[in-house]
């Protein structure tokens, strides 16, 4: 499969796969917000988040970003965070994580 190179207006998904326990869910609603706000403002690359739960425990978390590797410039930014680090917090484990380009959305 060929690759098209990256544009101006590239995006790419991260969807992380994590278990957010019942008693979680209420603080996680509550800050998620606010820590995306963080996020945004500490990486601009960062320009959409989704969050989705698939069962009692099972959530995915889905991260729009205009660089490949925008969940590292965040991460480079870890020193400055608040509530990021809180609401990462309320993750129990992260199951999986993977990024890859969108190539086509309607």
């Amino acid at each position: 499969m060929t690759q098209s190179p990256p544009t101006s207006d590239a995006r790419y998904l991260q969807v992380i796969r994590t278990t957010v326990p019942a008693a979680n869910v209420e603080p996680l609603l509550a800050i998620r917000a606010k820590a995306i706000a963080e996020a945004e403002r500490l990486c601009p690359s960062l320009v959409g988040a989704s969050l989705v739960q698939l069962d009692d425990e099972i959530w995915l978390d889905v991260l729009t970003w205009t660089e490949p590797d925008g969940e590292s410039s965040l991460m480079s930014q870890a020193e400055h965070f608040t509530a990021v680090s809180e609401m990462h917090g309320l993750f129990s484990d992260m199951h999986s994580s993977e990024t890859g380009p969108v190539r086509h959305t309607v």
